[in-house]
């Protein structure tokens, strides 16, 4: 790929980040994020707790959603276990989370932050009800990763 491929390459998908960010500000929704370090259940209940959070602060009959996310990424110190993340959303239909687990030294902190970061406005579009592509578009084919929904109970 050219510099100018590249280059074209990114304004498209700057274009691309532009309009699902839009579709979600459209969306009706309000959310409340939290993120810290943790596992999946951490990210699941945070998000429950979040949308909690929202229903306090919005008023009666307003789409909430909350977003718990949790990761464990690359470090200058020794790590050991996975470089992974786990987000979840919380709505009034349920809870879903999705969980990736990145290749250890292919990407630096920065780059794991970038590529979670992303993954979490993709989490976050999906429970605003926002076409948007699955956070596993963001992985080489050897990273894994997983999702599930849960009902509310």
């Amino acid at each position: 790929m050219t510099a100018v491929d590249s280059a074209e390459a990114r304004r498209q998908l700057d274009a691309s980040w532009r309009q699902t960010i839009a579709a979600m500000h459209a969306s009706g929704r309000q959310a409340v994020l939290a993120i810290t370090g943790g596992g999946i259940e951490t990210a699941a209940a945070m998000a429950q707790r979040a949308r909690e959070r929202a229903a306090k602060l919005a008023p009666d009959g307003a789409r909430l959603i909350g977003l718990g996310a949790t990761a464990g990424l690359v470090t200058d110190r020794p790590r050991q276990g996975e470089h992974r993340c786990h987000i979840a959303v919380a709505t009034a239909a349920g809870t879903e989370t999705c969980s990736i687990v990145l290749a250890k030294g292919r990407r630096d902190r920065p780059g794991e932050e970038d590529l979670v970061a992303r993954a979490v406005v993709l989490w976050l579009a999906r429970g605003c009800g926002v076409d948007a592509p699955s956070p596993r578009v963001l992985l080489d084919a050897d990273e894994r990763y997983t999702e599930s929904a849960a009902a509310r109970e």
